[in-house]
């Protein structure tokens, strides 16, 4: 009875034998791959040779992934294993994703996020962007990719350039554009192009690719009648109209021009020079007696007129007839010819009035020294003179009959009635009066007499 028993037992582990390893009688009964038995195929790195125990020879290096035997020419048993002992039916190393499992044929999955496991909770190395922390070891944590803006590891939406969410931003855009969310669907351009009609004509070509170019001189547009960004230097919607030379760096605003002005310009659109400046470039200064400091950008001609009344002109750099001196304040030399004289020294413009000579007219022309300036001073004071005379002789005359006449009156008032002495001092006042008329006459006639005479002397004088 003993007997039977073991042979049973004998009999239920030769056939466990047989089907775990495919082997019978000690022969391995896998799956040959008859490529394998032509220069060492299988072998790693090919290097075979007739060395060692079998008569046909060995890999020296082992088996590539997925075979075994020592010419490695059968197959191990499961398609995910890499690496199976000879004469056994099971894996010892699997294929990236999967683990031997407790069947040992390398059909169990490792987590989605695992590169190489040997459990289901337990990854020895984890997928790119993925990683182990806190105590876990199934990959869970996740970095955000690096083309990726990321959301509680999700990745939401892409960098620059980029595209492509479910494939981690990996997909590039096209060189024109600066963002995308295909090849042929661009919603930001690169500078110098834009989306739509062909010059924003419908019957053109409509891309949105960002293929077409803006106009000349704009940087940046949304279509190509619409420019967002001038060139330095220029403004408008087609960026066709020029900056004002006073804009600091050329820099205006698109829609009106306005800018910051450089130094010596002023205005919104810093075309007018501050006050005192005038030329293109503002670099000239106006003419120092300009009213105001104000005069024409173009010309430099004073524009409300001249600081001073003795100074006239355009630009204010003439003094009027007659004046010199820094600020015209000084008369020339009388005998100038048409009052005209030089105004930094006082030169006679002209030449001299008749019989007059010098620089400044101050010589006779036979050679005497005279100063007309002085002669006309005594000539001055000489008639200054004469007629204070003449009013202080006929005051004198007044008082003198005056007391004539209130002498007389008071004598005839004591020796005669009222009646004859009003009578007599009537005629005697008009006799008084007539007598001191003639008088007067006869001495305002020697006067005048003696001031025609002196005239005639004065005038006498002047010619000799």
């Amino acid at each position: 009875m003993n007997g039977i028993i073991t042979l049973i037992t004998a009999s239920v582990v030769c056939i466990w034998i047989v089907l775990r390893s495919k082997a019978v009688c000690g022969i391995d009964t896998g799956t040959t791959d008859p490529n394998c038995e032509v220069d060492c195929a299988c072998c790693k790195d090919r290097d075979c040779g007739p060395n060692g125990y079998w008569p046909t020879g060995n890999c020296k290096s082992g088996c590539i992934d997925g075979y075994r035997g020592h010419r490695c020419i059968r197959k191990c048993d499961y398609p995910e294993c890499t690496e199976c002992p000879d004469f056994s039916y099971i894996c010892t190393k699997c294929k990236a994703g999967y683990y031997p499992g407790s069947s040992y044929n390398c059909s169990s999955k490792c987590p989605t996020s695992c590169k190489s496991c040997t459990s289901s909770t337990y990854c020895t190395e984890c997928i790119d962007e993925y990683y182990n922390a806190n105590g876990f070891n199934d990959c869970r944590y996740r970095y955000c990719p690096l083309l990726c803006k990321c959301e509680h590891n999700a990745c939401v939406s892409c960098e620059s350039g980029y595209y492509g969410t479910s494939s981690s931003c990996i997909s590039k855009c096209p060189s024109t554009c600066d963002d995308c969310s295909s090849q042929d669907t661009c919603s930001t351009c690169k500078e110098g192009k834009y989306n739509g009609y062909e010059f924003d004509i419908i019957e053109r070509l409509l891309l949105n690719n960002c293929t077409h170019e803006c106009r000349d001189h704009c940087i940046t547009c949304s279509s190509y009648n619409n420019c967002l960004q001038c060139m330095p230097g220029k403004y408008g919607t087609r960026c066709q109209n020029d900056c004002s030379v006073g804009c600091e760096n050329k820099i205006c605003q698109i829609g009106s021009g306005n800018c910051k002005c450089k130094n010596n310009f002023f205005g919104h659109n810093c075309t007018d020079c501050v006050s005192g400046k005038f030329g293109t470039s503002c670099e000239k200064t106006c003419p120092i007696f300009c009213k105001n400091k104000r005069c024409d950008k173009s010309s430099g001609n004073c524009l409300d007129g001249c600081l001073v009344k003795t100074i006239v002109g355009e630009t204010c750099n003439t003094c009027v007839n007659g004046s010199y001196g820094d600020i015209c304040n000084v008369s020339c030399p009388p005998n100038c010819k048409d009052d005209k004289c030089s105004r930094d020294s006082g030169e006679c413009s002209y030449g001299c009035k008749d019989n007059f000579s010098g620089e400044k007219c101050n010589s006779c022309k036979d050679g005497t020294k005279r100063e007309p300036e002085t002669q006309k001073s005594e000539d001055s004071k000489h008639t200054a003179i004469v007629v204070m005379g003449v009013i202080i002789a006929l005051l004198l005359v007044v008082v003198i009959s005056l007391i004539a006449v209130i002498a007389v009156w008071k004598r005839q008032s004591t020796d005669r009635s009222p009646k004859d002495a009003g009578v007599s001092f009537e005629n005697k006042t008009s006799s008084s009066i007539v007598g001191h008329s003639r008088n007067e006459d006869s001495y305002s006639g020697d006067i005048s007499k003696t001031s025609e005479y002196e005239k005639i002397e004065s005038i006498q004088d002047i010619r000799s």
